[in-house]
């Protein structure tokens, strides 16, 4: 295995250069994309939903045994646990929380025409402020990377209109926090992929600081691209481990061994994510870090492609961080041309979807 590396990306001229580019395209995304990416981009949002508000029900349930326990056969649907709703949608947890806070940012600085360093700025600005004081943000299970950070940048923004945002991620902080919330970068800036794929490497660091972190970022981001702009499966994931190498060598080749593994059938799924949280052994991926999200994704996307139901289910089944999992399974199995079923649509949220892609293409 190649150099890894937890080094943040620091204050230098280097980085000060990186966060001044601006985006290359001006206007509306309308001008460039059609009805085939209007209908990609909602099933996206709706997959990653729906992968979150599945796999939040199996997240700490340790070991697939628990989890045939509980929902015999595993855990395949809404209509599962319809009893513990008591008539209420499925919710999601934070990570589309947040994905739809920094969507809504997104949409916002592209009409701008903001650069990398004031999307950044206003996201920390969004996240120290808007969901910290979301009175929901408690029950969604908010990580404490994020959590941290968002109290540490609301101290700062008396210093505003620059609260030093990339300082405020802890040097080591690789959680998949950063990963989960990525993936309107791609939807936004569509038209734009390079662009696209630094502004969220470098949002990541906003919470996370570690370059592992950065590199999962920018793999997920990429992967979407690639799967908007017509690319199979395994072109996905080339791109995916291309855009990791930037920032972390051992998080790209994770990724391209996961997707390998996942295109061999002989392999099975909880030889590679796992059958039990507490007792993981070497090679696990568990989800908990955001390379072993992206690696184990990219395991789900390479076995199931474009069904992403399947993908979506398959990650809530697993002994790790299971509802990231199944999130970033289900946006890029969407991505690569995937649709959920309509019984899908009772996810929290679900109605709201095409008003706020329609409200994304007129950015």
């Amino acid at each position: 295995m190649g150099q890894h590396s937890n080094k943040p990306i620091d204050d230098t001229t280097e980085r000060i250069e990186r966060v001044s580019i601006k985006p290359t395209h001006t206007g509306p995304l309308s001008s460039t994309v059609d009805d085939a990416f209007v209908e990609k981009c909602q099933n996206i949002l709706l997959a990653g939903s729906c992968g979150d508000a599945l796999g939040k029900w199996t997240e700490f349930v340790p070991t697939l045994d628990a989890i045939e326990s509980s929902w015999p056969g595993g855990l395949r649907g809404f209509d599962q646990v319809e009893r513990r709703l008591h008539g209420a949608p499925p919710p999601y947890t934070d990570d589309t929380q947040m994905s739809l806070l920094v969507l809504h940012t997104l949409i916002k600085m592209r009409r701008e025409q903001s650069d990398i360093n004031l999307i950044c700025t206003s996201l920390a600005e969004a996240f120290a402020t808007t969901w910290l004081d979301d009175p929901q943000t408690p029950s969604r299970m908010p990580g404490n990377a994020c959590l941290s950070a968002s109290n540490l940048l609301r101290e700062r923004l008396p210093a505003r209109p620059d609260p030093a945002w990339w300082k405020a991620g802890a040097p080591g902080a690789g959680g998949c926090g950063a990963v989960m919330r990525a993936y309107p970068f791609a939807l936004v800036y569509a038209d734009q992929p390079e662009f696209a794929v630094r502004a969220a490497a470098e949002h990541g660091t906003i919470t996370h600081g570690a370059a592992l972190s950065s590199a999962a970022t920018a793999a997920f981001v990429a992967g979407v691209l690639a799967g908007i702009h017509g690319k199979d499966c395994p072109a996905m994931v080339t791109a995916m481990v291309q855009a990791a190498e930037t920032y972390d060598h051992e998080t790209a080749a994770m990724i391209e061994s996961a997707a390998a593994k996942g295109a061999d059938p002989s392999i099975t799924q909880s030889a590679v994510l796992g059958s039990d949280n507490s007792n993981p052994f070497p090679g696990q991926l568990r989800g908990w870090a955001g390379h072993e999200a992206i690696a184990a994704a990219a395991f789900l996307l390479a076995r199931h492609g474009s069904d992403a139901e399947a993908a979506v289910v398959a990650g809530a089944n697993t002994p790790g961080d299971s509802d990231s999992i199944a999130s970033v399974a289900g946006v890029l199995s969407a991505a690569a041309g995937g649709v959920m079923p309509e019984k899908w649509r009772a996810v929290e949220g679900s109605g709201e979807i095409a008003q706020l892609v329609e409200e994304m293409i007129s950015a």
